[in-house]
């Protein structure tokens, strides 16, 4: 917007002040700080920037016709200075044309059909992206842009891929689980009672090589040694090899 000093000779225009009421939907800068002299001009620089839609209102609702009224403070004798501003707020809006949410086993991809749509008249290209919080997981869009005409539609595909927990169940914790001396067909229960045995068997023959007061046989040594070792390493597994927790899981956890 020009403005004029329409004067002459030495008569200097002040412009001091301007106000837009309401405010919000356009701005004004003031370019004519400095006195515009008789014949000079300046310039005011008016935007239309329409209010944003807030997190909590529905798409679109801030669109539709706009007004407002700028006034000019100055020294001239028409002062104030009124101008009245008009725009229209035009907006578009994504919504889903299918389900809007989908329950999917880790591993497994969600899609999702989408369009997009024009509001008050809007017409212009749309950049798309997309970015998923939930952990390990990506999203895609396409296509990438998508060209509106004046109420018109676009359709849009929203792909979500989740990673496969390989470790544990989805969202099952880890197991503990503790160590014990395996062999086939055998379980921890038969070695508990192979190993008492085995002590049993200790415990007999040193009683009776000292009963005896003589040495034992090679035979009675050589096991005597190998219940031992048996027993020592049981004991050594019980307080090395207590627990051991599987590794975290690493697919996408559950959550929405």
């Amino acid at each position: 917007m020009t403005i004029t000093n329409s004067g002459a000779g030495a008569a200097v225009l002040s412009v001091g002040t301007a106000t837009v009421t309401p405010p919000g939907n356009f701005t004004a800068v003031n370019n004519c700080t400095a006195g515009v002299p008789a014949a000079g001009s300046c310039t005011f620089v008016v935007t239309f920037t329409p209010l944003a839609v807030p997190a909590a209102a529905p798409c679109g609702s801030t669109g539709g016709p706009k007004t407002a009224t700028l006034t000019i403070n100055d020294n001239a004798p028409t002062s104030p200075q009124t101008i009245f501003l008009s725009g229209a707020a035009m907006d578009y809006c994504l919504a889903p044309s299918g389900v809007s949410s989908q329950t999917v086993a880790a591993g497994t991809p969600a899609t999702f059909q989408l369009l997009a749509d024009s509001v008050q008249g809007f017409a212009g290209s749309v950049a798309l992206a997309c970015a998923d919080v939930a952990s390990l997981s990506t999203c895609t869009v396409q296509p990438a842009t998508v060209s509106l005409s004046s109420g018109g539609q676009a359709p849009i595909v929203l792909s979500v891929a989740t990673a496969t927990n390989a470790v544990t169940p989805l969202g099952r914790a880890p197991d503990v689980q503790r160590f014990e001396p395996t062999a086939p067909g055998l379980s921890a229960w038969h070695w508990r009672g192979i190993a008492l045995w085995l002590l049993l068997l200790s415990v007999l023959t040193a009683a009776w090589a000292a009963a005896a007061k003589r040495e034992p046989a090679r035979g009675v040594r050589f096991a005597h040694a190998g219940a031992m070792a048996i027993l020592l390493s049981i004991g050594l597994a019980a307080c090395f090899g207590g627990s051991s927790g599987t590794a975290p899981p690493v697919g996408t956890p559950t959550g929405t």
